[in-house]
């Protein structure tokens, strides 16, 4: 049991400062083909506090150390007014590690969609299609590991090579040394909408296989090689930030090797910021893995001190791999139904925080799109097989669902949404409006730093978009402005700073 001994000096801090740096805390995206295995959590420990807290250096963690609110703003062209009241301590765990403590603090939060490079060729979904006025950061999926371990595109022609028409280019022609692809169109979605931050995520599912990361982790040149080559993709093709997702390191050594490799990522990125003069913080985020047999190996509190977001992938708690049908991306268990619920968000949610990590540091992953049973009876049943989808077998992208004569159902208790249809018993687990609504009241109960959906081509348009539905329930959000000068690029139109 976790016993919050803190003393507590009020202060009504009247600080003026801009709206706050990016800050996407979050990162986990799944699979390239959506069957990550970031899935699972494990047991909250009792009474455990939900709160926020400023950010303080891992250096310095102990009781009775002042933080500073001016750690989360900086100079920008908007300014607000905040009063708060400060904390001078934490309560400590039985590990020793302070555990965040709440505060009244009004967040900022996130709104975070992962856009693939491969998803202009299957949805046919390219970049203006984004609801970018409820989005705060767009997660571009993904860059490839070479054999040395630096950073390359995992397909050249979808990230700067396909021609898009449009006002300014009826007739999608290419004009000298340009970059065109989802990286041209990305960057005009930056230019026209101040608020949008972009970052570059590293690895993912099929590219972390094979040991693609080990390269790049083995000692500190290859790690510098690796965080030098991804600034300098972030500075080729016009990024905020980078967001790392290897999935995932299975030993204490490649626990350790992740946080010198993140080291190296923030370093590289301030460097590049300071060589340029740039007041501007570059982001890093990690994909993290909401299963307790994965983030137990990781070194989270190390981790922590140069992430500034992470991504936790709080859905497929169930799927083809299971024994029985079950929901995959519910908030509680169900006690009476533990074979429906194996595994939970608040659970993994809870030992984060355990670790250290502040919630506002924390982005709920959201699915947009549905596993499936067959020959179902109903939930924490048997099934035999997961049928048809929209892009794989038992994958439906949540525009697709409810399927035709499926009704569907919503959990309060566990915040699940699931559908059956009686006739071919097949049941499908997906998030609809009503989960997305109370997962964004947990959010902001809880004091989380935002949502993160896996992956944008799979949202509805209109009023049952779930990233337009968090947007709006999550009400603040972090419009910080965006980085739209890269003297150093190779491309004309990323260098130059106009439209």
């Amino acid at each position: 049991m976790i016993n919050p001994l803190v003393s507590v000096l009020p202060l009504l801090l009247q600080i003026t400062y801009a709206v706050p740096l990016a800050l996407p805390r979050a990162s986990g995206t799944s699979a390239e083909h959506l069957a990550s295995p970031g899935f699972l959590g494990i047991a909250s420990p009792a009474n455990r506090i939900p709160g926020d807290g400023h950010q303080w250096s891992p250096a310095s963690r102990s009781d009775n150390q002042p933080v500073d609110a001016a750690h989360f703003y900086a100079k920008a062209n908007t300014s607000i007014t905040l009063s708060q009241t400060a904390y001078t301590s934490t309560s400590v765990t039985s590990s020793g590690l302070p555990t965040p403590t709440a505060e009244a603090r009004t967040i900022l939060h996130r709104n975070v969609i992962y856009f693939t490079n491969w998803g202009v060729y299957r949805s046919h979904y390219t970049a203006p299609d984004v609801p970018v006025d409820k989005v705060t950061h767009l997660v571009y999926a993904f860059a490839d590991l070479d054999v040395d371990g630096q950073i390359k595109s995992s397909d050249e022609y979808s990230d700067l090579q396909m021609l898009y028409t449009d006002a300014s280019n009826p007739h999608g022609t290419s004009g000298g040394n340009e970059a065109h692809g989802s990286v041209e169109q990305l960057l005009r979605l930056k230019r026209e909408n101040r608020h949008l931050k972009t970052l570059l995520s590293i690895g993912g599912w099929t590219y972390s296989k094979q040991g693609k990361f080990q390269p790049a982790t083995k000692n500190d040149e290859s790690r510098q090689r690796f965080a030098a080559s991804a600034v300098q993709h972030l500075a080729d093709w016009g990024f905020d930030g980078l967001d790392v997702d290897w999935e995932y390191p299975e030993s204490t050594e490649e626990a350790e090797e992740y946080v010198l490799l993140l080291k190296a990522c923030r370093e590289a990125l301030d460097e590049y910021a300071a060589k340029h003069n740039q007041d501007y913080h570059y982001l890093l985020t990690v994909a993290a893995s909401a299963g307790p047999n994965i983030y137990q190996v990781h070194k989270l509190a190390e981790m922590d001190a140069y992430v500034d977001a992470w991504h936790v992938m709080t859905y497929d708690f169930a799927g083809s791999w299971d024994k029985t049908t079950g929901h995959q991306a519910n908030i509680y268990p169900i006690p009476g139904n533990p074979d429906a619920t194996k595994f939970s968000a608040d659970r993994a949610i809870s030992d984060y925080m355990a670790a250290g990590i502040f919630a506002h540091k924390l982005t709920l992953g959201l699915p947009l799109y549905g596993r499936s049973f067959t020959n179902a009876e109903g939930l924490g049943g048997d099934y035999e097989g997961v049928g048809q989808g929209t892009t794989e077998h038992g994958v439906w992208t949540y525009r697709d669902l409810p399927r035709p004569g499926s009704e569907s159902f919503f959990d309060q208790h566990a915040i699940a949404t699931w559908s059956y249809n009686a006739h071919t018993k097949e049941l499908v687990s997906y998030d609809d409006p009503r989960s997305a609504r109370a997962k964004a009241d947990y959010i902001k109960k809880n004091r989380l730093g935002g949502a993160f959906f896996w992956e944008a081509s799979g949202d509805k348009m209109g009023d049952d978009s779930l990233v337009q539905i968090l947007a709006d329930e999550m009400v603040s959000l972090d419009m910080s402005d965006n980085m739209l000068d890269y003297p150093d690029s190779p491309y004309d139109n990323i260098r130059k700073r106009g439209p």
